[in-house]
């Protein structure tokens, strides 16, 4: 089972931790470590256009990538994870450390990661799943989070339908914005293919492309047009 995640676009769930601003920046710098390579040519020319669609849904999202007043999708989906892995580790892996456990296996069907990995179609099932197994065990886990658990089902719900505050601009910009990073993401993750079969002896080649966070390969700059 555990292989699995290995055939899961692990740039979703990177895009979803990053701030809009921090997730283009580290798409702008993976061009530009494949633009200073003039093997990766070709990739470097997959990987422009779709930053350029990124970068001009950003801009039409407005400050802070945010339209107006209005949190895109993508924000409303990376506190819901934020708030995911603090209850894991103060409360779900705590109260239940082994990973093959009953418990974590009803909260977490498709293990730690599963949430993570959903694509918007599916996020809010297993974000369902999720809270309903907070609270399920809510006598060991405590209410709390259960509770807290339903009010993001509400903030994620009227999200990806496209209820609440927002005002038809905001909700047009911010769906652009989502789909245009969804988009860099499948073509992500097909580069890192393109690049792993390139270094298949020595993949830490492969991995020096990409300025993953806490990494020591080059950091994201700020966001500028590929030349």
């Amino acid at each position: 089972m555990q292989y699995q995640s290995y055939y899961q676009n692990f740039f979703l769930a990177l895009a979803a931790s990053l701030s809009d601003d921090a997730f283009m920046a580290f798409v702008e710098q993976t061009y530009r470590n494949l633009a200073a390579d003039p093997a990766r040519a070709a990739e470097a020319a997959l990987l422009q256009p779709l930053y350029n669609a990124q970068r001009q849904a950003r801009q039409a999202a407005g400050s802070g990538g945010q339209s107006g007043k209005v949190a895109t999708l993508g924000t409303t989906i990376r506190e819901f994870l934020a708030w995911v892995r603090l209850t894991n580790a103060t409360t779900v892996f705590a109260k239940f450390p082994n990973p093959g456990a009953e418990e974590r296996l009803t909260i977490l069907p498709h293990g730690a990661t599963g949430l993570y990995d959903a694509d918007h179609g599916e996020l809010l099932t297993e974000a369902t799943t999720y809270v309903d197994g907070l609270k399920l065990y809510q006598d060991t886990l405590g209410k709390t989070a259960g509770e807290e658990g339903d009010a993001w089902l509400l903030k994620l719900s009227n999200a990806l339908s496209g209820r609440g505050t927002e005002v038809k601009t905001g909700k047009v910009a911010s769906s652009a914005l989502d789909t245009a990073e969804h988009a860099t993401c499948v073509v992500l993750f097909r580069l890192h293919g393109r690049l792993l079969d390139a270094f298949a002896a020595t993949p830490a080649q492969a991995a020096a492309f990409f300025p993953y966070p806490d990494s020591d390969h080059p950091a994201a700059v700020a966001p500028a047009t590929p030349a």
